[in-house]
């Protein structure tokens, strides 16, 4: 796997001293993305786990609808780009929007799972802890978390979970993300795209983001630290115990 961190010699001051050091920082790489030869996009990301983040960005797009619409994959890092055939039934077509709510199960975590949750999370995020530079996001089920992504890019993120779903076939309505990023509705777009009902951050939402969770029947948790959290909409999802 591509090492998504690269050491670079910078200054460090502090306390009236300058030294010559080298610090770790998150690389960046420029992925181009094409789709039966047409040129769909460039995703700007740290260069790992790219066959998740390929599909979910195509899935978030619009492109695709599951990943039975992909006949072949071919990604390559010089110079970065992925090269995807369609399947020959969806090929140059495009694919049903999404519904307008995504928030028809009745998935529930506790107030307390929720910020379980999100502590393990954060103790997870190792690129950003040697970085600082990146975003970090986790599929979680009844069970706990399934798996979690960095990224320079918060939507990044996101879109690496949804094509891990698609990858293993996830019910996705039986799942939520949970994310140290900022909630803004492009954010809830794609939680409605990719059929999650609950979606968790370690900071707050936008009002964009609160209005259209609010029209999809999905459920938005805020400000996950220090032992409490914020419930913005459809709070029937989250249980308070006593």
């Amino acid at each position: 796997m591509k090492n998504p961190v690269v050491d670079t010699p910078a200054v460090h001051y502090e306390e009236g001293r300058m030294a010559r050091t080298v610090i770790p920082v998150a690389d960046e790489v420029s992925l181009e993305v094409f789709v039966d030869d047409i040129p769909v996009g460039k995703i700007a990301c740290s260069g790992i786990s790219l066959d998740e983040l390929i599909l979910g960005y195509l899935k978030t797009g619009g492109v695709i609808e599951s990943i039975d619409n992909i006949q072949t994959m071919e990604i390559k890092m010089s110079p970065p780009q992925a090269r995807l055939i369609t399947a020959p039934a969806v090929a140059g077509k495009r694919v049903p929007a999404p519904p307008e709510t995504s928030g028809g199960t009745e998935f529930t975590v506790t107030a307390e799972e929720t910020i379980t949750l999100m502590d393990r999370l954060l103790d997870s995020s190792n690129i950003h802890e040697l970085t600082r530079g990146t975003h970090c996001s986790a599929l979680a089920g009844v069970a706990g978390i399934i798996c979690t992504r960095e990224d320079i890019g918060r939507n990044n993120t996101i879109d690496m979970l949804i094509g891990y779903s698609l990858m293993n076939r996830i019910n996705s309505g039986n799942c939520s993300i949970v994310t140290t990023g900022r909630i803004s509705a492009e954010i809830v777009g794609k939680m409605m795209t990719g059929g999650f009902p609950l979606l968790i951050s370690h900071s707050a939402p936008t009002s964009g983001a609160i209005t259209l969770a609010e029209r999809a029947g999905i459920t938005l948790v805020g400000s996950v630290r220090n032992g409490g959290l914020q419930v913005y909409t459809h709070e029937r999802r989250v249980i308070f115990e006593p």
